[in-house]
């Protein structure tokens, strides 16, 4: 019982220390799914690069629509910052929910738009 209480805290312990600083390099990759604003849905996929850019394209029925192109940082553990490179547009946040590592949840925490994503085989 003993050894069993004792390989379930080194497991815990080396978990943690596996853990990282949150879903930084997680979102990497392109990311295809729905998008829902104001109670209106659309596919979108979400393109997430090493350097901080990224590219957002909405999916029509005739094909690709103008992406949105801009950078993300990083709030907090789990809180991104979405800046456009129209200088016009107000920074955008979403917190980030990932229950598994092809699934990606983005939420805006005041509008309350959501995009539900799958990750994009390469």
């Amino acid at each position: 019982m003993k050894r069993l209480l004792v390989l379930a805290v080194l497991v815990v312990t080396i978990l943690a220390a596996c853990g990282g600083s949150g879903f930084d390099g997680a979102i990497l990759g392109a990311w295809e799914g729905i998008s829902t604003v104001d109670g209106t849905a659309s596919l979108t996929t979400w393109e997430f690069f090493e350097d901080g850019t990224m590219i957002i394209t909405p999916l029509t029925p005739l094909g690709e629509a103008t992406p949105f192109t801009g950078t993300y940082a990083f709030e907090d553990d789990d809180t991104i910052t979405l800046h456009s490179d129209d200088d016009e547009d107000e920074p955008g946040r979403r917190d980030i929910q990932m229950p598994d590592e092809d699934t990606l949840i983005l939420t805006a925490p005041v509008s309350g738009a959501q995009a539900v994503l799958k990750r994009v085989e390469e």
